[in-house]
């Protein structure tokens, strides 16, 4: 069992837990293909998007009238941008209006070859956002090599208008897709590696295709990727954006055990001149182990039975931190003991006994005030929580930001992880009824005066400054 984010290519990513990802491990997801449309196009055979009312809620100045989302918002243009699910259970890019909510734009999107168990999340370079979408054919405006059915595009969107600039079609492309540094990763599946496609963000041209990297990749540190094999022990160190082979490693060598596998889930960052890597647990009832490489793939130190601490530290991981308690009887996952470990020697510099306090059900017994600074309210009373120094007394502050665990909705062929939804709350008392006066970034995007968040399934905004 474990409770982390597993994230293609090591990008910020929803918490998942074992019991999600169990019910969204069938596979790759397709959606069935269509001809790609934008909305407010004279050429668009789509029918003009909805602008019909949604509930009206208390807690904020406007609720999206767009359909449901999958991912969390991004500001581009301009706008406010995701992905979503409507009615048809169809995926859709959706621009909509900071000010009032309404849906300015729309393009039907797909899945493709979605990583099982990942949110979906949107890459923007100034005013493009980029998207995956049904192949058009013939259509594609970059020439790449001739395709199969399951091609889909790469397509370099407008965020201003939805109109689309660039295509690029590539064969069992998967998503979500990533940033590259100053480029767009589109990753295709070629089984037990990925092709990873570097594209130039703005003309769509190829500037590397490397086939050396393990799906999935575990850390990234710019060109650099650890990655792990899903069919044997391998784990290897490329370089080129996963042109060029490294180091090769097996689990024996960096976990001093077998029993992990990318199966049970992976993560891992750079830090200093070595890595934090984890891989989940082979069995149901295990956290895997996690292990500290040096650049040369020396092993520092390894914890076994030990997993990041995701509700904390986010994913890709921003700090080394580590909890989780398996309760294998009640198929239960707990923060137990979180602790702040040292990079180097993997050594506690801070412990604090969080108890039994259910990850997928934390409610407002976590608050989040900013990157590095919680509440915790445990049984013995409120606790700060600073991920570098530790457990420091009562927090100054009770009012911060709740997070909720990824939900998940039917999609066309399949189901996705829906986004993490936030919503302003009150440390051990739960949801905040009046609209927030400032949303932090973590939550959501400013656009224009208006700050927009993922919550209970819908778009929300505040009027903030």
């Amino acid at each position: 069992m474990h409770q982390g984010r597993q994230g293609p290519k090591g990008r910020s990513l929803a918490v998942v837990l074992l019991l999600v990802i169990a019910a969204c491990s069938g596979g790759g997801h397709k959606a069935a293909p269509t001809t790609t449309t934008a909305p407010d196009s004279s050429e668009s055979s789509q029918p003009p998007p909805t602008n019909a009312p949604r509930r009206n809620a208390a807690d904020a100045a406007w609720v999206g009238r767009g359909p449901r989302p999958l991912s969390s918002v991004v500001a581009a243009g301009g706008r406010f941008v995701y992905l979503g699910v409507d009615d048809q259970q169809k995926v859709q890019l959706v621009g909509l209006d900071p000010s009032n909510g309404k849906v300015a734009w729309e393009r039907e999107s797909t899945l493709a070859n979605h990583v099982p168990g990942v949110e979906e999340h949107l890459v923007v370079e100034g005013t493009t956002v980029f998207n995956v979408e049904p192949s058009v054919g013939g259509a594609s405006r970059v020439a790449f090599p001739a395709q199969t059915s399951n091609a889909a595009d790469v397509v370099a969107v407008d965020a201003r208008t939805g109109h689309d600039g660039w295509h690029v079609m590539i064969n069992v492309v998967t998503t979500p897709l990533e940033r590259c540094d100053n480029a767009l990763c589109a990753f295709a599946d070629a089984g037990s590696h990925f092709e990873v496609n570097r594209l130039d963000f703005a003309t769509g041209n190829a500037l590397s295709t490397g086939t050396a990297m393990f799906d999935p990749p575990v850390a990234e540190n710019g060109e650099f990727a650890i990655s792990a094999s899903r069919a044997t022990p391998d784990v290897e160190l490329t370089s080129g954006y996963g042109k060029t082979v490294v180091w090769t490693k097996q689990h024996a060598d960096l976990f001093g055990s077998t029993d992990v596998s990318p199966n049970g889930g992976w993560s891992g960052f750079h830090v200093g001149a070595g890595w934090i890597i984890w891989l989940g647990s082979a069995s149901p009832t295990g956290l895997g182990a996690t292990s500290a490489l040096a650049d040369d793939g020396t092993l520092l130190w390894t914890k076994p039975d030990t997993s990041p601490c995701f509700a904390l530290t986010g994913d890709p991981l921003t700090a080394p931190v580590l909890c989780g308690r398996v309760d294998a009887v009640a198929r239960q996952l707990f923060l137990g003991t979180i602790q702040g470990v040292d990079p180097l020697t993997g050594n506690a510099t801070w412990t604090l006994d969080a108890g039994d306090l259910d990850i997928t059900k934390l409610g407002a017994s976590l608050v989040r005030f900013d990157a590095t600074h919680f509440g915790l309210h445990l049984a013995s009373g409120d606790v700060a929580l600073d991920l570098t120094t530790g457990p420091a007394g009562a927090p100054a502050s009770t009012s911060g930001w709740c997070e909720t665990v990824g939900d998940i909705v039917p999609v066309t062929g399949g189901h996705s992880i829906v986004a993490i939804s936030w919503a302003p709350c009150t440390l051990g008392g739960g949801p905040d009824t009046t609209p927030p006066k400032a949303v932090p970034d973590f939550a959501g995007p400013t656009v224009d005066g208006f700050a927009a968040w993922v919550e209970d399934g819908e778009v929300r905004a505040a009027k903030v400054g």
